[in-house]
């Protein structure tokens, strides 16, 4: 099987470079990349929203900071549980099992703290939690690191 396996990263690159094609990895890297490098060179000025995205691989963790850094630019994170303080954020950084992981590594990639992102949309006030702002402990807490 394992013979089998070495096949694929030893013929794939030929048969791609034969066809004239990229892996769609590669691809995605390539165009995600060349949007980041067109916002840069040329903002948009309407509104760009990434909602729900985490990164988790270098090209997208790059075009997310761009849309960060835009002037309507907004990077709305799924999830966040700004509860935690630095040393466990330290702990959720390296642990890739965790949830809250790549969320963490984005944050550290663009190097911003969980506490100073703004809540959304910033305008509006935030509702009051009324009776479920023990049970969201309590999920928090379940969701800690293991050590």
């Amino acid at each position: 099987m394992l013979r089998f396996l070495s096949l694929l990263p030893n013929t794939w690159p030929a048969i791609l470079a034969a066809e004239g094609a990229l892996d769609p990895a590669d691809r995605r890297n390539r165009l995600l990349r060349r949007q980041a490098a067109l916002w840069r060179k040329t903002p948009p000025s309407e509104p760009v929203i990434a909602a729900g995205l985490v990164g988790g691989f270098a090209a997208l963790d790059e075009l997310l900071g761009v849309v960060a850094g835009l002037p309507q630019g907004a990077v709305i994170l799924p999830g966040l549980d700004r509860s935690c303080g630095p040393e466990l954020w330290d702990a959720i950084a390296s642990d890739p099992a965790h949830p809250q992981y790549l969320v963490a590594r984005l944050l550290g990639t663009l190097e911003i703290a969980p506490d100073d992102v703004r809540d959304w949309p910033i305008s509006a006030p935030r509702p009051a939690l009324s009776g479920r702002e023990p049970r969201l402990r309590l999920v928090a807490e379940a969701m800690r690191p293991a050590r």
